[in-house]
């Protein structure tokens, strides 16, 4: 086999380069930052983090919008990529900053959601306008397996490295900094990774819908690995579902999660054998996968059983709201495949479609749980003549020097297990959400006593530490 020369690396690279500039700057931007991050011991640089999440988001959307616009004119390719920046810019700063007092994880949840739809278009937007199946799967096949080959390279490199410096460390006394071995892979898995990732990504993706050889090792791994694994775990989850029937047993809140792992993963295997299904001899394929979807509707009962009985007891929070969610789509799925749909597309497409619905508005995953759990909480306080005309009743007003109280006036119109549902319920408002929509409960203004300024012995400010969903507990007395 003729090794590639040190010329073809070179035009390749730079090639990669030219084709997916944007891609490249932002995994060398971030590998900068994270190199940053690591020398200062990630401390106290919320910002610079924020500004790491984001330039790491940058690397898949400008992939996206470069295979978008693979063949657009140069302005309509500027019109794409100053709508990424707007984008990328819009989501920095729905960061909290290092000096705000009431950072919750909530802009870090919405991130996450982002990052899952960027990935979703990656798989599908080259083919938004085009009906070739067959396309779309090679096309998503080189990703795969691109993927696979920059990770087995990345590890492969930086063992390498790593063993060469060990050696010399070891041969020759040298002193080497240990931190030299954080930067090396941050490098290798952040720039090389990406680099060499899109330098396989073929430049005319029309010609992939006239491919019609597959990886036979793919069908050997998807036919006598996954399949029996996934039928293995339907067995389990058909088996745990005759327990509840016969023993009359309502289903574990892990169910629904367990469901819905493993019908993504089924989802997962008969797209990987998804072509081979159109040759005669492997016409059981196409048979498998529909009565697969037919046995993921009794458990999608099971799974929504599980989720109603969660809810209705705990209410909504964004945890639950996933899983619903989860169990929505794979519904969806199943329903469009078994009226005999076959495009496979459907399944990336609906699912960012989803996820883009679900991330804003009232009926969206942040506003509906907020929502659910401030109405749990209203109906726990009042059914118990705690909250009147919406006034907490003996409300504990503070002394801004004396924030901790031993009075608890409530105490007795709550019994441990609602107590403990109550700054359950606070815990969750100050983790994911805020307190506002609780605020109108109360007759003094808790904020101005939890974000008290105090100067300290240096001459600099800084704001009290008291914990808020504990500042509430406390002013409603108990």
């Amino acid at each position: 086999m003729k090794l590639p020369s040190i010329n073809y690396l070179l035009n390749t690279s730079k090639n990669s380069f030219f084709r997916f500039p944007l891609t490249i700057i932002s995994a060398l931007f971030s590998v900068c930052l994270f190199i940053y991050l690591l020398e200062n011991k990630f401390e106290a640089h919320l910002n610079i983090t924020n500004l790491l999440l984001t330039s790491t988001l940058g690397i898949p959307l400008f992939f996206c919008i470069s295979m978008l616009a693979n063949k657009a004119s140069t302005k309509i390719k500027l019109v794409y990529f100053s709508i990424g920046f707007i984008f990328l810019t819009l989501i920095y700063f729905s960061f909290p900053f290092s000096d705000s007092t009431n950072n919750t994880s909530l802009p870090y949840i919405r991130y996450i959601i982002f990052n899952i739809i960027v990935h979703l278009l990656v798989s599908f937007s080259p083919y938004i306008k085009s009906k070739s199946l067959n396309g779309f799967w090679n096309y998503n096949k080189i990703l795969f397996l691109r993927f696979c080959s920059s990770v087995l390279f990345s590890a492969v490199l930086y063992i390498g490295i790593t063993l060469a410096l060990l050696s010399i460390t070891l041969l020759f006394d040298f002193d080497i900094d240990e931190d030299i071995y954080g930067k090396i892979w941050i490098i290798i898995a952040g720039l090389f990774n990406t680099w060499f990732f899109v330098s396989g990504i073929p430049e005319d993706i029309e010609q992939l819908d006239n491919l019609q050889t597959y990886p036979k090792g793919l069908k050997i791994f998807t036919q006598y690995i996954l399949l029996p694994l996934l039928f293995t775990y339907l067995l389990i989850l058909y088996l745990y579902g005759g327990k509840i029937i016969l023993l009359w047993d309502w289903p574990k809140g892990v169910v629904s999660w367990l469901i819905s792992i493993v019908a993504t993963l089924g989802i997962l295997t008969f797209l990987l054998i998804y072509p081979y299904g159109n040759n005669k001899e492997n016409s059981w394929i196409k048979k498998l996968t529909l009565t697969y979807y037919y046995s993921l509707i009794p458990l999608l009962f099971l799974m929504f059983a599980a989720i109603w009985m969660r809810v209705t007891e705990y209410g909504i929070t964004i945890n639950r709201y996933i899983i619903i969610l989860l169990a929505v789509w794979l519904t969806v799925v199943c329903i469009y495949f078994i009226v005999k749909k076959s495009n496979i597309k459907f399944i990336p497409t609906s699912l960012a479609i989803i996820l883009t619905l679900v991330s804003f508005g009232p009926w969206g995953i942040f506003s509906l749980s907020e929502t659910s759990q401030i109405k749990r909480l209203k109906n726990i306080l009042e059914s118990n003549s705690l909250l009147e005309n919406g006034k907490i009743i003996n409300e504990v007003e503070f002394d801004l020097n004396d924030l901790k109280k031993d009075e608890f006036p409530n105490n007795h119109l709550l019994n441990d297990s609602l107590k403990s549902e109550v700054k359950s319920i606070l815990n969750y408002l100050d983790d994911f959400h805020d307190f506002n929509k609780i605020k109108p409960f109360f007759s003094q203004n808790i904020d101005s006593l939890i974000n008290v300024k105090n100067e300290n012995k240096e001459g600099e400010f800084e704001y009290n530490t008291i914990n808020e969903s504990n500042a509430y507990m406390l002013a409603m007395g108990l």
